[in-house]
């Protein structure tokens, strides 16, 4: 493959390229809406309804359950019936999942549906990410990549915000959150985009490879150990770190402010750090980004004693670097892998997030239960520097590899 930096410059280009991609981008955001509306309020009724540690632990364990069997299906749906179709068949799927939140009651009911949701969000994000891979060229995938993570992170903090709606009862936030899911198709129907301009049609559906996480592993180590790192991190910062500020003696208050930063960290770093992508090597992009995010973690260890501000100034630099890792591993990824491998990338990069977010909470809450609070940041900088070692490691002679 191609280093970036012979770009096809130029405003209309560009511009041509974010049309193309636009709808799916616009699908995947609302669905972000909705997901994320429905899990803050699933949140709610749980500590509402006063369930049990038991009962809550068997609802939240089916999210990530479902979403690592949408990473090892999804390339099957997408080869039989395509990209958009397989996409709308999903939002529907969620639009049932949805309604079912109001007929079912129950910690089992409740756990199935989350598998359903869990399902259906995975394969909706690996078909967005590997329609985008496809119609992107390595010039212009970094770019590409942000636009989809800022208007899906965007979609992340605009979902539990419509709780402050006037809406008459919790079943009520259930059917928007219904009505928000079906909406996710409309960009596609009214773009008459239903697959991407990049695969190789077979059957009338595209053709998508089987990716064995070995030989992505063989393939871009570093992305490999990215994929479980990202899942170790970000995920479940917005879980672990209240629980860090409240230990260290921080208001609720002050601890959303932390979480609130992390995510606006991210948001900032998308444009500069896509527009990078595309004009340096790739591996060394992500290499930076990971060190980065190691040395922001050590920083918090040696000077978040000093005041609130110093701490909510390096969590901000911590979410602007290790939000930054997953889209360039996947841009850094693909441009190692022929395109009918695209779809199954992207699968197997969420697979790895998803076993990442499952373990990572309880070894977190037992790390900082025995060395306290600040063992949440060994952990998080540990993550990271491996994904930086990684790819420092990655052979550099190699130039195929190289993007």
């Amino acid at each position: 493959m191609s280093e970036p930096g012979c770009q096809r410059g130029g405003v209309a280009p560009a511009l041509s390229a974010l049309r193309q991609v636009t709808p799916v981008v616009l699908a995947s955001a609302i669905v972000v809406v909705a997901a994320a509306l429905m899990t803050t309020r699933i949140s709610l009724d749980l500590a509402v309804s006063g369930a049990s540690v038991s009962d809550v632990r068997l609802v939240v364990t089916g999210y990530p359950l479902g979403f690592i069997l949408g990473c090892l299906t999804v390339r099957r749906l997408v080869e039989r019936f395509g990209h958009g179709e397989s996409f709308l068949v999903l939002t529907g799927l969620n639009v049932i999942l949805a309604l079912g939140f109001i007929v079912l009651h129950g910690p089992a009911a409740w756990f199935t549906l989350r598998l359903g949701s869990g399902f259906g969000m995975a394969a909706m994000f690996a078909i967005a990410e590997s329609w985008i891979t496809l119609d992107s060229r390595s010039d212009n995938r970094g770019a590409l990549f942000s636009y989809y993570m800022v208007l899906s992170t965007l979609g992340t903090a605009v979902g539990p915000a419509l709780l402050v709606l006037p809406l008459p009862g919790s079943t009520a936030v259930y059917l928007l959150a219904a009505v928000i899911f079906a909406g996710a198709g409309l960009p596609l129907i009214l773009s008459g985009r239903m697959r991407p301009d990049g695969p190789v049609r077979k059957g009338g559906a595209e053709a998508a490879r089987p990716l064995a996480l070995l030989a992505l592993l063989a393939a871009a180590p570093a992305a490999f150990v990215a994929g479980l790192q990202t899942g170790m991190t970000n995920m479940p910062f917005g879980v672990m770190v209240p629980i860090y500020a409240v230990r260290l003696g921080y208001t609720p208050a002050e601890a959303g402010t932390l979480v609130s930063l992390f995510a606006l960290g991210g948001l900032f770093a998308q444009w500069p750090v896509g527009w990078l992508s595309d004009r340096y090597q790739r591996r060394k992009i992500l290499m930076a980004a990971a060190l980065m995010a190691a040395t922001s973690c050590l920083a918090i260890l040696l000077l978040a004693h000093i005041s609130a501000v110093v701490l909510f100034a390096l969590v901000f630099v911590f979410g602007f670097s290790a939000l930054s890792i997953y889209p360039l591993a996947v841009a850094y990824a693909s441009s190692t892998l022929d395109h009918v491998f695209f779809v199954s990338l992207s699968s197997r990069l969420l697979l790895l997030h998803g076993f990442g977010s499952i373990i990572t909470p309880a070894l977190s809450n037992d790390l900082m239960a025995r060395f306290g609070p600040s063992a949440l940041f060994y952990l998080l900088g540990g993550a990271t520097f491996v994904v930086g070692a990684f790819a420092i490691l990655e052979n550099p002679f190699n130039r195929s590899k190289e993007t």
